[in-house]
């Protein structure tokens, strides 16, 4: 059981409320709905009131054009900065060292030039999953920092996740629109993640010899592969162009870090920082409520941890779930919502917030999902802080 408390608190980006809000206790589930999560009321929905408020409220604002160039001031990596932070990094003979260097740097981002890349990524085979989460990472500013320097100073022959990551970040930002001819590919990410060398995934093997160095108490990436069994819990494996977990980028993540040669955890925890906030917030009522500002200004709002997050954080989108069928993302990308679900391209498009809401409203009348039904218990808004250079 300590192997499952270690992945859900190093690897998945979930609050503990997404756990115990599935369940619900038997003694009373039967003369009363107080604590079953799978009771709708009218108040859990969102009314045609909300809506108008919520489009009221919402200024809409202007695209603006997506250029490289852009981006790179936002990333401020412009006029040849990119190279003299490579330059500076690669002198550096301490790897460990490297690694805090650039993380340093990746935080450092001009926040008043927001520019991020809008692409598509293409949909093939079995990496639904994997394109969410990267779809979600294109609009982190501090993502994108990280593997443009590490394309520049990390990267070897045999370093294939982080190369395969690398090029498609590259790629994105040098065709940075949402055009339909210019689709991404995590593909190679897929194939680097489940290289084959021998009998064995090539990362399974980098983790062994980890594992025998620090005598970590198990081989979670062979457990993630093969899956496992224990009295009271079984995994199920994974394979490449099989069905993956809805983590499975945290996965990834961590194969990286074996190409990193990174060993100390807490570089581990300030990287996953980088790409997400610990925490996330599942599709109910009263945060929607608050991400789309249904309440008036002068209306009293209650100061959640939700409230003070919209304050400094940047909203990344959302990643729906699909029960057992497929998961994607909506972006928000500059304030405007965006559908990038490429397994079905003609749903790929710029959204209105009643239609977002419309969609939200869909998903929270859904009781108990069943196949291809939307889980609104994992269907979770994802932040990235702003300003991590000042913290």
């Amino acid at each position: 059981m300590y192997r499952i408390l270690f992945l859900c608190s190093l690897f998945s980006i979930w609050n503990y409320t997404t756990l115990f809000s599935t369940f619900y206790c038997d003694c009373c589930k039967d003369c009363c709905d107080c604590c079953n999560p799978d009771v709708i009321t009218e108040e859990d929905l969102i009314t045609e009131e909300d809506i108008l408020k919520a489009e009221e409220n919402y200024k809409y604002p202007e695209e603006i054009e997506i250029t490289t160039q852009k981006i790179l001031i936002h990333l401020k990596l412009d006029n040849g900065k990119l190279n003299d932070i490579a330059v500076e990094i690669n002198s550096i003979q301490d790897n460990e060292e490297k690694i805090k260097k650039i993380i340093e740097y990746s935080k450092d981002i001009d926040w008043e030039n927001e520019c991020c890349p809008n692409i598509l990524i293409r949909w093939e085979k079995n990496e639904c999953a994997i394109i969410a989460n990267f779809d979600l990472m294109l609009n982190n500013p501090y993502f994108l920092k990280f593997f443009l320097i590490c394309n520049d100073t990390m990267r070897r022959e045999d370093t294939y996740v982080l190369n395969a990551i690398c090029d498609l970040v590259k790629y994105c930002v040098e065709h940075p629109k949402f055009e339909w001819e210019y689709r991404g590919s995590v593909d190679e990410i897929a194939k680097a993640f489940f290289r084959e060398e021998g009998k064995e995934y090539y990362y399974v093997k980098k983790e062994n010899e980890e594992i025998q160095k620090t005598r970590d108490p198990g081989p979670y990436l062979r457990e993630y592969y093969y899956g496992f069994k224990y009295e009271d819990v079984k995994l199920d494996p994974h394979f490449y162009n099989d069905r993956q977990s809805i983590d499975v980028f945290n996965w990834i993540c961590r194969a990286f870090f074996f190409d990193l040669e990174l060993k100390n955890d807490n570089l581990k925890g300030e990287i996953f920082d980088l790409f997400s906030e610990y925490y996330t917030f599942n599709l109910k009522k009263k945060d929607i409520s608050e991400i789309f500002l249904f309440k008036k200004e002068n209306d009293e709002i209650t100061k959640t941890l939700l409230t003070k997050t919209l304050k400094t954080h940047k909203l990344l989108g959302i990643r729906l779930l699909q029960e057992d069928y497929h998961c994607f993302s909506l972006i928000n990308h500059n304030s405007i919502w965006y559908n990038k679900n490429t397994l079905h391209l003609n749903e790929c498009r710029k959204m209105t917030i009643r239609e977002v809401l419309n969609l939200f409203n869909e998903i929270l009348k859904i009781k108990k999902p069943t196949y291809k039904q939307f889980n609104k218990e994992h269907c979770k808004f994802f932040f990235v802080k702003k300003n991590q250079n000042k913290i």
